[in-house]
């Protein structure tokens, strides 16, 4: 504690006081202050000259404090010892430990260890009975040969220390090891085990085979010489880590949506913790069970259908001597396979007899398994799986042969999920003679065929399944071959050359006549048939064409006296126009011009229907000469055939026709009625020529029999001019119609107006010929007739008449003239139009027993109208309105419901014009 103070007032109760107060303060080891009230009657005279010095001593030394004081009379001398850094004094007195407590030299005999850093002072009291005291002296007792600790326990596979409870950087150090639980000791040195043995801490490596060593140190003062063995003894303790295992899998490699479990295989006394991973093991996180994750302290983690990446440990820990020591097992990665998908199926392979063949399937995916199949020829009734060699991406089939083809190859791919099942390729093997085209487009290369170039005795095939397609050339010289199969699609060029090719053909592809000279058409029916650049591509027998013609350069494909045949479907004919600028088309003939030249073969053209619309006929007499047709067909369908010659049309006047004639037929004669659209050249006219007022002429060989209405050419050289309506089929010419003269009975053929509702239709004929019958045909165009009625012929009548009571605004009239033996002839055709129509309506039929009947009206202007059926009661049964133009039409009213019975159709447009008709439902 701190010296007090003393008061005035308690200094002026005199000497007998202060001699109590020091008595007092001496015995508390209190100093009597310098400055207080006493000292000031007093005067203090105790002065410390030399204060005690800090002493350091080996454990066991000696060590003397002293003191140096003056003062007034005996001094008096009392050491004392804090133990707490001189916070508390206490008193000492002479013993084996200490000597001179009373004199101005204390000596402390034996010092331990435990004196260390004790504080001693000296109090000295003169005659005034006031006590000063000295400046501490601190006794350092060293070194302590102290250990920190009395064991130690550290892993296997981690490390551990000791520490000497001396520590001054004055002192050095020896650890020292027994192996014999002390019964010798040996000087340790650093090496892989030890570190730190010269010094106040020693690192121990986690060897096992150390368990249970005792270590102890040796330390030594340098400036003293003091040196002390280490009074504890620490016992090293090993606790053995667990050993670093790998968990199965070593990898965790999982279909998407799949379970996955890691385990691992200890022995029992191991706790368990797993850990994951999300940045490929750079840091870890224990986890625990929940929905993802069950067994996170057991031996084996389950992992619920995880669905990201992650890796995964476990580590394990055992406990000794109150030491867990913890080893991570090797991590297992879990990745997630990829779902199998297949890019591309194996392709169709088409190989020679006897040869190898493959099939390859490109796939994607993880871990993939294959297994291919064959349908062994069943058509993909059934599958088989090839054993061996059927379970890698490619498969091969060696020495194939002909019984083989056909046959079809897949590939089951198996992964993650359902199994994938690939496209089915075809195998193809082919015989001698089969197309390849692996080298080039050369027929006369070897390496472009199975078995080598084909000779006279081969059957050639020419497979649409080939890379490139066969060329014949001038460099082939001669194509051999016995028979010759051109698949669909496929394609056979002919640019020169020759070919001796006997039979049969089966030509379903295409053929390209491609030289600049002449060449022969094969004798077969064609798939496609295409000419080109230039020369004449003459026909050696009748073809047909079921796809396509193409007509290019300035070819002529010349018929001959044959027939080229498109059948339905076929056409329109490619690079064919109904214009002046055409430069390659059929002709009609061997080539030459003149009669015996031209019009001796033809161009059909099958299954013409009135949907058609005009059909063109790219046809001319000769290579110099085009002269197209084009047919539309009014009637049934039909199959065309049409050839044009370079002569006048027989039986028409002279200077009357151009000098072109074109031969039309139908395969079943009279069921058509056709309009023709024909063209010529100013070079084809005579100079008498009336191209204003022409017309299409028709003639049954000796004879002009029938002519369409007449009108104006078009165009400018050439021209062209369409009209008509056909239904007898023979030879067609453009005539001037004022030229004209039909062959027939007729002396004269006229109509006129009766009045706003009918015309009148006259003719008179020559009494000395016998006609049958005369046919009253009407057209609303010109081109299309329908008969209206018939007038029977009478021997030696000469005038006729028919009343059309029903003409529409433009009306076109013609007779058609059955002879006694059965011949068709047709008169001129006449025009009455612009006549004004009155409305009128009447029933066909008006009395019927079927569910419908017309309503026929002619009106001489657009109305509204309005028409209703009663019975004779007066009730409605139906009613309708419908508006319609100017002109002539034919309702159908449905009767279907209505019971037997008469019945009124009454009809109105509101403007005036009323009627009532007469139905009679039977």
């Amino acid at each position: 504690m701190k010296n007090p103070m003393i008061s005035p007032k308690m200094a002026s109760y005199g000497s007998s006081l202060r001699g109590v107060i020091l008595c007092c303060w001496m015995l508390a080891g209190l100093t009597f202050p310098y400055h207080t009230a006493l000292a000031a009657d007093h005067p203090m005279t105790v002065s410390i000259g030399s204060h005690p010095s800090n002493k350091k001593v080996c454990i066991g030394g000696t060590a003397t404090f002293s003191v140096t004081a003056t003062g007034s009379g005996t001094l008096i001398y009392q050491w004392q010892l804090s133990t707490n850094g001189g916070s508390t004094w206490s008193t000492l007195t002479n013993g084996s430990t200490y000597s001179g407590v009373a004199t101005a030299t204390l000596t402390v005999t034996g010092a331990t260890a435990s004196f260390n850093n004790y504080y001693y002072r000296c109090g000295v009291t003169d005659n005034t009975a006031i006590t000063v005291n000295s400046n501490p002296g601190v006794l350092t007792v060293g070194p302590l040969g102290q250990l920190l600790n009395a064991s130690s326990s550290i892993c296997s596979a981690g490390s551990g220390g000791l520490t000497s409870a001396d520590i001054n950087a004055g002192y050095t150090y020896q650890w020292q090891v027994s192996a014999d639980n002390g019964g010798s000791w040996n000087n340790i040195a650093d090496n892989t085990t030890y570190t730190g043995s010269a010094t106040a801490a020693l690192n121990i490596g986690g060897d096992p085979s150390l368990n249970g060593y005792l270590y102890r140190t040796i330390v030594t003062d340098g400036t003293s010489g003091c040196s002390v063995t280490s009074v504890g003894v620490d016992t090293l303790h090993i606790v053995n880590n667990p050993s670093v295992l790998q968990p199965t899998p070593t990898s965790a490699f999982i279909c998407p949506g799949a379970n996955a479990t890691i385990a691992i295989t200890d022995s029992t006394g191991v706790s368990y913790q797993w850990r994951a991973s999300t940045d490929g093991g750079s840091t870890w996180s224990n986890i625990s069970d929940n929905s993802l994750y069950t067994g996170t302290s057991t031996y084996s983690l389950n992992i619920n259908a995880p669905s990201t990446t992650a890796s995964y440990d476990v580590v394990r820990s055992v406990t000794g001597y109150s030491l867990t020591c913890s080893t991570p097992s090797l991590a297992v990665a879990l990745t997630f396979k990829t779902l199998p998908n297949i890019v591309t199926s194996p392709v169709n392979s088409t190989v020679c007899a006897n040869s190898n063949a493959s099939f390859r399937v490109s796939a994607t995916g993880s871990t993939l398994a294959y297994q291919w199949q064959s349908d062994n020829g069943t058509g993909g009734a059934t599958w088989t799986n090839i054993t061996p060699g059927g379970t890698s991406v490619t498969l091969s089939r060696a020495s194939v042969t002909t019984l083989m083809e056909g046959y079809k190859y897949r590939v089951i791919v198996t992964g993650c999920g359902s199994p994938l099942t690939s496209g089915a390729a075809i195998l193809h093997v082919n015989s001698s003679g089969t197309w390849l085209g692996t080298t080039d487009t050369a027929w006369e290369h070897s390496g472009n065929w199975c078995g080598g170039v084909p000779t006279s005795v081969t059957d050639v095939l020419v497979p649409a399944t080939a890379p490139r397609m066969p060329l014949i050339s001038a460099g082939t010289v001669t194509a051999y071959a016995h028979s010759l199969t051109i698949q669909k699609f496929a394609t056979l060029s002919i640019s020169g050359g020759t070919t001796s090719m006997t039979a049969p053909f089966n030509i379903a592809g295409t053929v390209i006549y491609m030289a600049n000279g002449n060449q022969n058409i094969l004798p077969a029916d064609h798939g496609s048939l295409q000419i080109d650049n230039a020369g004449n591509k003459l026909m050696q027998s009748n073809v047909a064409i079921t796809d396509t013609l193409t007509l290019k350069g300035s070819a002529m494909l010349v018929t001959g006296s044959n027939t080229l045949s498109m059948k339905a479907g076929s056409y329109p004919i490619r690079g064919a126009s109904f214009s002046g600028s055409q430069t390659s088309w059929v002709v009609t003939g061997n080539g030459g011009s003149g009669a015996g030249n031209t019009g001796t073969g033809g161009l059909q053209i099958a299954q013409i229907a009135s949907s058609s619309g005009a059909v063109l006929f790219p046809v001319g007499p000769t290579p110099a000469s085009y002269n197209p047709l084009q047919l539309t067909n009014g009637g049934a369908t039909n199959d065309f055939t049409v050839a044009a010659n370079d002569q006048y049309i027989p039986g028409a006047p002279a200077g009357a026709v151009i000098d072109r004639t074109w031969l039309v037929s139908a395969a079943s004669a009279g069921t058509s009625n056709i309009s023709l659209g024909l063209l010529w050249r100013l070079s084809d006219e005579p100079g008498t020529f009336n191209r204003a007022n022409s017309s299409i002429v028709r003639s049954n060989g000796t004879a002009i029999v029938e002519e369409s209405t007449s009108g104006a050419a078009a165009g400018g050289n050439p021209y062209t001019f369409s009209k008509g309506s056909f239904s007898t089929l023979t030879q067609f010419s453009v005539a001037t119609s004022t030229m004209v003269v039909l062959a027939n009975p007729l002396m004269s053929f006229s109509g006129q107006w009766i009045d706003n509702t009918s015309s009148g239709l006259q003719w008179s004929a020559d009494p000395n010929v016998q006609v049958r019958s005369y046919i009253i045909q009407w057209s609303a165009d010109g081109n299309r007739f329908t008969d209206l009625g018939t007038v029977g012929g009478e021997i030696g009548k000469t005038s006729y008449s028919f009343l059309d009571s029903r003409p529409g605004q433009h009306n076109f009239y013609r007779l058609e003239l059955v002879g006694s033996n059965g011949n068709i002839t047709f008169s001129r055709v006449i025009e009455l139009s612009d006549a004004i129509l009155v409305n009128q309506a009447d029933l066909a039929p008006s009395i019927t027993g079927q569910g419908i009947t017309s309503l026929r009206l002619t009106l001489g202007k657009g109305s509204d109208i309005a028409y209703m059926v009663t019975d004779i009661s007066g009730h409605v049964i139906l009613r309708n309105a419908v508006h319609l133009v100017k002109g002539s039409h034919s309702l159908p009213v449905d009767i279907s419901r209505m019971p037997g019975g008469v019945f009124f159709v009454r009809v109105t447009d509101g403007k005036g014009f009323n009627k009532v008709l007469t139905l009679v439902k039977k």
